[in-house]
C-alpha cells in the first residue's frame, strides 16, 4: 500500500482545489485506476482525500436516471463485450463527468455511469450520483446538464455527441456509485483534421447547420473519415470523427473541411499526430481520394502537422520511364533532321548538274554578231 501527498499552488489553479476532480484525472491517467507506470495498481484502492467514501459505513447517494438518444452515430453491436460497445461506453462517460465536474453543482458531484447503450441511433441509459448532504434536486441536474450541452441551434455532449430528447429521473437512493470503484475509462486524445476537396462546390448551405445541404454533406463526410480510421491499423484505438465546418477557398469546385477525430490512448504505441497524417494519407493514395472525395494535394493538415502554412503547389519529379522515353524521342529527332537535311542536299546537288554547260575545247561560244 502506498500513501502519497500531493501539493498544489492555490494561485496557479484555474479553478478551486477539488478532490473529485483530481480522483477523476488520476483515474484516467492510470487506465481506470490500474495502472501507473510499469506498476500494476489494485483496482478500487485509490482514494484523494478520501473520496470516494470508504463502502463501511458510508453515507447513501441519491442517484438520479439519466437518459439521451445520441441522433449523429449509429451502433452496430449492443454486445457489452464488443470493443466498439466499451468504447462509446467510455467515450459517453468520460463527458458526462467533465460536464458535471465544470459545473457550479461539482463539489457534490460522484460519478456518472452509463448503464446500457440501445440501437435508435443509440439511446443511452445512465446513473449519476450526487451527495446527499449537498441537496442537490432534480430541477438543479436537469438545468446543469442542458446549460452545458445546448448552443444555440443544437445540443451536444462534448464536441463528438449530438443529443435529443433528454430525460432526468430521481432521485433515488442508490450506494452503488460508492461501495464500488469506477469503470476504467480510456483516456480520449483529439486530433484537427483539416483537408480540401476538389470536387464538392461550396454553396451558402453548407454554413447553416440546419439545413439539409449541411447535414448531408456531414454525414457522408464522417462516414468516409470512420471507414478510413476504422480500417486502419488505429482502428482499435479509433473513436469517432466529427467534421466541425465547411469553409470556401475562393475556387469554384472547392470546399475546406475542418474536421475533429478522437482516439483512445489506451495502446502502448507512440501516438501522435505525425501518426494520424501517415495513416490518412497512406489510406487515400497519398491524401489524393477520401471516398468519393478528390482532395487537393497537399491541403491535409492534422493538428498543424505537418505545417500551419499554406501549402506550396509543386511539380513532382518525372518517372524514370518518362525521362526514357524523352531521351530516346529526342535521339529520333536528330536522327531524323540529319537525315532530311542529307536528302536535301543530295536533291539540290543532283539537279544542279542538269543545269551545268560543258565547255568547248576550242573556247568559248559567242552569239552569230554583225561583223
Amino acid at each position: 500500500m502506498v500513501d502519497t501527498l500531493c501539493t498544489f499552488r492555490r494561485e496557479l489553479l484555474s479553478t478551486p482545489f477539488d478532490r473529485v476532480r483530481v480522483y477523476h484525472e488520476l483515474s484516467n491517467l492510470t487506465v481506470g485506476s490500474t495502472k501507473l507506470g510499469h506498476y500494476s495498481m489494485k483496482n478500487g484502492t485509490l482514494y484523494v482525500n478520501g473520496y470516494p467514501p470508504s463502502p463501511t459505513g458510508a453515507p447513501e447517494g441519491v442517484g438520479y436516471g439519466l437518459g439521451f438518444t445520441i441522433i449523429n452515430k449509429n451502433l452496430t453491436h449492443t454486445d457489452p463485450s464488443s470493443p466498439e460497445y466499451q468504447r462509446l461506453q467510455s467515450a459517453i462517460s468520460d463527458e458526462l463527468n467533465q460536464v458535471f465536474l465544470r459545473s457550479a453543482i461539482r463539489n457534490g458531484f460522484n460519478i456518472c455511469k452509463v448503464t446500457g447503450l440501445r440501437y435508435g441511433s443509440i439511446v443511452v441509459d445512465c446513473n449519476c450520483y450526487f451527495d446527499p448532504e449537498m441537496n442537490i434536486d432534480q430541477d438543479t441536474i436537469t438545468e446543469t446538464f442542458q446549460q452545458a450541452t445546448k448552443n444555440s441551434t443544437s445540443q451536444w455532449l462534448g464536441n463528438q455527441f449530438q443529443l435529443k430528447g433528454v430525460i432526468v429521473r430521481g432521485p433515488e437512493p442508490i450506494v452503488e456509485a460508492l461501495t464500488n470503484a469506477p469503470p476504467p475509462q480510456l483516456k480520449l486524445k483529439d486530433f484537427t483534421v483539416s483537408f480540401t476537396t476538389t470536387n464538392l462546390p461550396y454553396t451558402a448551405e453548407m454554413e447553416d447547420s440546419n439545413s439539409d445541404v449541411y447535414w448531408h454533406t456531414k454525414i457522408s463526410m464522417e462516414s468516409k473519415l470512420s471507414q478510413l480510421y476504422r480500417r486502419s491499423d488505429l482502428g482499435t484505438d479509433f473513436i469517432h470523427c466529427s467534421v466541425e465546418n465547411f469553409s470556401p477557398t475562393g475556387q469554384k469546385n472547392q470546399t475546406a473541411v475542418g474536421s475533429v477525430c478522437t482516439f483512445a490512448m489506451h495502446s502502448s504505441r507512440s501516438f501522435n499526430k505525425a501518426l494520424v497524417y501517415d495513416v490518412f494519407k497512406n489510406q487515400t493514395g497519398k491524401a489524393g481520394l477520401l471516398g468519393k472525395y478528390t482532395l487537393e494535394d497537399g491541403s491535409l493538415l492534422v493538428s498543424g502537422y505537418p505545417s500551419a502554412v499554406a501549402p506550396e503547389h509543386h511539380k513532382e519529379d518525372l518517372p524514370f520511364w518518362a525521362i526514357i522515353l524523352i531521351c530516346l524521342s529526342v535521339l529520333l529527332g536528330f536522327i531524323l533532321f540529319f537525315f532530311i537535311c542529307f536528302l536535301i542536299a543530295f536533291c539540290l546537288r543532283k539537279g544542279a548538274g542538269k543545269y551545268q554547260l560543258q565547255q568547248n575545247i576550242f573556247g568559248t561560244y559567242f552569239p552569230h554578231l554583225d561583223m
